[in-house]
């Protein structure tokens, strides 16, 4: 029978990194017998094969297809299969979990899970939330301010969720993992999983960093706006700081975490997971008072970088504008020359060093002997 990796995250432990690692190294793990699974659901090869998840709003999320997808992975030669998709965090139900048991019937699977302590968890959660209005993150949080106002905690209840995937799985091939530094082989979550599941020589790649405070703060104001301009969105949120963290107060991360003590420990009771405890009792990171909100320096700067933003995506305008009047100009020359000279000249006036408007310009006076 054949061997099935399964990666489910969680979210914020480094699953990017592990996935673009290994999909640039799909061909090279071949040689050890390696298959990593990147189709995704419409047929395109991505590092993040997540079309095939429906969350359905996060009430019972499924696999799309779960024959489409067993067949696929029926197809592949090699003996041992990774596939890493983040989005299955969001299933931690029964029902959402057979979903994925169905998908993968036939196949002996191991379900390998990161996990962080629960109250950094949702402060990277909510960052990552803010880089779009689109993300399950930002529609898990809402118009939250704050990193700990969530809608349930399901989500977050470690023992819960993995008690359902070791019921659909087996206890045994439930593999839940510490994503802190010290614990992770060589400091590094790709080096991690590679020894877990025995692959060697995968060069490991860092992405989707987290964003500062001013991000942060301007990315969740733009998420609850309306503004439907994408590439002004896009100047904007290039133009924001990632300096500094936005990080909620040291007593309110104790409390937040204090409602989990007891899950953590029934996890690690169940599943051997560490000794001494899952996760360090140090909230010393966190400042005494939060700083999830706006003072006059900050506020000042945001609005600066705001303006820089909308001045950048105003030159793209102006750029487009320019190029559409001189690409008319051109389209008309043969049956009207004289509309074609007055386009050419006005994008002329605004792109005086185009080296095809200045041309064209000198042609059409030419032919038109206009003088000047």
């Amino acid at each position: 029978m054949k061997k099935v990796y399964l990666h489910i995250g969680i979210h914020k432990t480094g699953s990017s990194s592990i996935q673009q690692s290994l999909f640039d190294a799909k061909d090279k793990i071949v040689e050890q017998g390696f298959f990593y699974f990147c189709q995704d659901f419409d047929g395109v090869d991505r590092p993040l094969p997540q079309k095939w998840i429906d969350l359905k709003g996060f009430n019972s999320p499924t696999i799309k297809d779960e024959v489409k997808f067993n067949q696929l992975l029926k197809k592949v030669q090699q003996d041992k299969i990774i596939i890493s998709i983040e989005a299955l965090a969001w299933f931690y139900t029964q029902e959402a979990v057979e979903s994925v048991a169905r998908a993968l019937k036939g196949f002996d699977v191991d379900v390998i899970t990161y996990i962080r302590r629960q109250d950094k968890q949702m402060v990277s959660y909510h960052q990552e939330g803010s880089k779009g209005k689109n993300k399950p993150s930002t529609a898990y949080y809402g118009a939250a301010i704050c990193p700990f106002d969530i809608k349930n905690s399901e989500y977050l209840n470690y023992y819960q969720r993995s008690m359902v995937w070791a019921e659909a799985f087996g206890k045994q091939n439930i593999k839940v993992r510490i994503f802190e530094p010290e614990k992770l082989v060589k400091k590094d979550v790709v080096a991690d999983f590679c020894n877990l599941v025995g692959l060697s020589g995968v060069n490991s790649v860092r992405v989707n960093e987290s964003l500062g405070f001013e991000a942060t703060k301007v990315g969740q104001l733009i998420n609850l706006s309306n503004l439907n301009d994408d590439n002004l969105v896009k100047k904007i949120r290039e133009n924001l700081s990632s300096e500094g963290k936005l990080l909620p107060s040291k007593s309110a991360a104790e409390n937040f975490y204090k409602q989990f003590i007891i899950s953590n420990q029934k996890l690690n009771n169940e599943f051997e997971i560490a000794q001494g405890g899952l996760f360090k009792d140090d909230f010393d990171d966190y400042p005494e008072q939060g700083n999830n909100t706006w003072d006059e320096l900050t506020a000042n700067k945001a609005i600066t970088s705001i303006f820089n933003g909308i001045k950048e995506a105003q030159k793209t305008k102006d750029s487009e504008y320019v190029n559409k009047l001189r690409d008319e100009a051109i389209s008309l020359e043969k049956e009207d020359l004289t509309m074609a000279y007055y386009l050419m000249k006005r994008a002329y006036t605004l792109r005086p060093h185009g080296p095809v408007i200045k041309r064209k310009l000198t042609e059409y006076k030419d032919k038109l002997n206009i003088v000047g």
